[in-house]
């Protein structure tokens, strides 16, 4: 029996749970789509029983989901799904609560409400969902390593009522929080940088609900900065009510805590976004107040993702960059194949042709003479070839070879092929 030191095996097992727990994307998110592994499996459910349009029960999607892809508990799973509604990655109906307000709204239970995949999600990560690579997972189903995702999904705001998403990491250092960008911004980038336009002094909107921040430079570059951001409110004209329209992003302090240092009466009128009136004691106005440094937090954003191998901090030019090479190289493989699909259709149409003036006679072995190819190979055209496709044959072949020169073309001017699908998001 071997003999070890106890602190070295303790070091050891932490290092192997710590690799397993955070490359496999329960903690930290993967690179090539910026997804958690549970938020990635909700949204597969989603697609699959969701990409006709129709909305399904909460509780569908989150049974297929543990059943075929996530054995977890349901309510981490529901938690991952109500998120992505808040996050606008999917639509929901009913009560999937709100963040607006002074208090937070807690969702419905699964069984009362209903989602589906957001429509523009489909055409932007599930497009080419069957080109990307498989594994068999720990309940023997086949799933995609990563959604084949046109832009950063976990680092767009598409819903005003989009939240952060954080998370810690097993090990030191691994919290993070982060960012969020305006979707057109966004996408305006992403074909900068097609365009080879990229100077690294873009200008970009942090965004939260309403507010709106120009993003550090640092956050751009170096993947991490602390920003101060600054409630959206306005002072009425006697100066004795503030009204609140959003309350800044933390994970530490409460809208509640942030009222507590102004005197006078919260009411909140908030449904699905914000509306905090602050009615002033007698004798208080506004003035008083330094609401600018009252109404704000500071939040430390950093995009921390993991590539199966590391786990690292990446600017946001870097991931950007990952992201639209590992997407074109997707689409590259999606047109090579339907490039192969009509090379062999242009085969056997050829064929086809060269066959056509002599198919009177039926005699298999005479034809496949005459065209100088074998006997089964005609038997076979025979045999799985219409009436309609030998009297258009020629009309089909030059079908075909117009299709073949587009996709050439297309693979030829790959950039410029994948720019116009960036264009067609705006």
């Amino acid at each position: 029996m071997e003999s070890r030191n106890i602190v070295d095996l303790v070091k050891d097992l932490y290092y192997d749970y710590a690799k397993y727990v955070n490359l496999g994307g329960r903690t930290i998110p993967l690179v090539y789509d910026t997804l958690k592994t549970v938020q990635r499996r909700v949204l597969l459910s989603a697609y699959e029983l969701t990409k006709n349009g129709n909305f399904v029960k909460s509780a569908k999607i989150v049974g297929h989901t543990i059943g075929s892809y996530h054995p977890h508990g349901d309510a981490a799973c529901y938690g991952a799904l109500v998120t992505m509604v808040q996050q606008g990655l999917m639509e929901g109906r009913g009560n999937f609560g709100s963040t607006a307000g002074l208090d937070r709204i807690e969702p419905a239970s699964y069984r009362y409400t209903e989602c589906r995949l957001n429509p523009i999600i489909k055409d932007i990560a599930f497009k080419y969902i069957d080109i990307v690579p498989y594994f068999e997972n720990e309940l023997n189903t086949q799933e995609p390593l990563y959604l084949p995702t046109m832009l950063p999904l976990n680092l767009i705001a598409f819903s005003d009522q989009a939240e952060p998403v954080t998370g810690i990491g097993v090990g030191y250092k691994m919290k993070y929080t982060l960012p969020l960008f305006d979707r057109k911004e966004m996408i305006e980038l992403f074909i900068k940088l097609i365009d080879n336009k990229l100077t690294g002094k873009e200008k970009l909107n942090l965004v939260y609900k309403s507010i709106r921040i120009t993003a550090p430079k640092s956050l751009l570059n170096k993947g991490e900065a602390n920003v101060k951001m600054i409630a959206n409110y306005t002072i009425s004209d006697n100066g004795k009510e503030i009204i609140i329209y959003d309350f800044p992003y933390s994970q530490l302090q409460l809208p509640t805590s942030m009222l507590s240092k102004i005197e006078g009466t919260p009411i909140d009128k908030s449904t699905r976004t914000t509306e905090v009136i602050v009615k002033l004691n007698k004798g208080k106005y506004a003035s008083d107040y330094d609401l600018d440094n009252i109404l704000s937090s500071n939040t430390t954003f950093n995009m921390m993702f993991h590539d199966n191998n590391k786990i690292k901090v990446y600017s946001l030019y870097d991931l950007c960059k990952l992201i639209y090479n590992n997407y074109k190289n997707i689409v590259l493989i999606d047109l090579n194949n339907k490039r192969q699909k009509h090379i062999n259709n242009i085969n056997y149409l050829e064929l086809l042709v060269k066959i056509k003036p002599h198919v009177k006679s039926l005699d298999i072995s005479a034809i496949a003479k005459k065209v100088k190819e074998k006997e089964d190979v005609i038997a076979d055209i025979f045999k799985h070839t219409t009436l309609d496709t030998l009297a258009n044959a020629e009309t089909k072949l030059e079908e075909e070879q117009k299709r073949l020169k587009e996709i050439e073309e297309n693979i030829n001017n790959i950039d410029a092929f994948c720019k116009k699908q960036y264009e067609e998001l705006i």
